[in-house]
């Protein structure tokens, strides 16, 4: 089995809810017309890509999901797009989902996670990459709730300018670091929330690194030692999980560095024009092709995976 932890899905969305709600329905539905994905017809696809299980994703800044819908219309958003996503997993044994959470609602996300904490087909929760988490202090209940439940934190690809409405206490360690790491703005996210604690308070919170490959981890383990003299590698082989290019330069050298039980198998699909998807048709013999043990395959094509949904 082969389960590809990153890919998109455009659900159409009925009409429902406020009529603040329903207008963003209309709009989205409108916008993305003609361009919905179809579940009967991705099973195709995942039989060209090789995959026999797909984690399915928002369908980037493009579904209009985001922090800057109003604070309370963001819950309903949430509750619609969640419960559309989940009807439509359970319908199928080859799809999971991660919940969107509308976070500029803490105490309503907080909620949406213990309501879909029972439900196997819900893997995390997913979450924009570029805000500095570990500094938000009215996360502090959130992340309490993630390890509770075993959910991943799953920080994906978004615009850069999807931030929540709160203030960050960023420490003086990280001030140190922002201009080494401005042109990676995924590491600064993650810088964040290892100089912020939120690992040593949540010692079992599990975090998931999607579309960023792993070619950057020793020049961020090098930047963060040099700078603040904090070690990430410890937090990367215990709490971080990261989905691959297998195709990138010196993957098994920086596989080896992180170790096989982080690393996920993913296709991005059917985003195949982009850094995550360009190589997707070619992902499953890429990694055949590896010479890998049979035991670091089945972690990085399954295991894994199934581990990270069950814990």
């Amino acid at each position: 089995m082969i389960i590809d932890a990153d890919a998109h899905f455009t659900p159409h969305i009925a009409l429902q809810g406020s009529v603040s709600t329903q207008k963003w329905i209309q709009n989205y539905n409108e916008r993305k017309e003609g361009m919905f994905s179809d579940a009967d017809n991705r099973q195709l696809e995942m039989l060209v890509l090789g995959v026999d299980r797909q984690l399915l994703n928002p369908m980037g800044p493009s579904l209009g999901l985001n922090y800057q819908i109003d604070k309370d219309q963001s819950c309903e958003i949430m509750h619609v797009y969640n419960q559309t996503m989940l009807d439509l997993v359970n319908q199928y044994d080859c799809y999971d989902m991660n919940l969107w959470l509308g976070l500029q609602n803490i105490d309503e996300s907080i909620l949406e996670i213990n309501r879909y904490a029972q439900e196997s087909r819900v893997f995390g929760v997913f979450v924009a990459e570029t805000p500095l988490w570990g500094f938000i202090q009215e996360l502090e209940p959130v992340w309490a709730t993630l390890e509770k439940v075993g959910r991943p934190w799953y920080m994906h690809l978004t615009k850069e300018q999807d931030q929540l409405p709160f203030n960050c206490n960023v420490l003086p360690l990280y001030e140190k670091l922002q201009e080494r790491l401005q042109g990676l703005p995924w590491t600064m996210s993650i810088a964040s929330i290892i100089l912020g604690g939120v690992l040593t308070r949540y010692p079992d919170l599990k975090i998931v690194v999607a579309e960023r490959d792993i070619n950057w981890i020793s020049q961020f383990q090098q930047d963060m030692l040099e700078l603040t003299d904090i070690d990430p590698l410890p937090f990367f082989k215990k709490n971080f999980w990261f989905t691959t290019e297998p195709e990138s330069t010196n993957f098994l050298k920086n596989a080896e560095i992180v170790g096989f039980s982080q690393l996920l198998f993913a296709t991005d699909w059917p985003h195949d024009h982009d850094t995550g998807g360009s190589n997707s048709r070619k992902d499953v013999a890429t990694v055949n092709s590896l010479g890998l043990s049979t035991e670091n395959l089945e972690l990085l094509c399954k295991n894994n995976y199934i581990n990270l949904q069950r814990s």
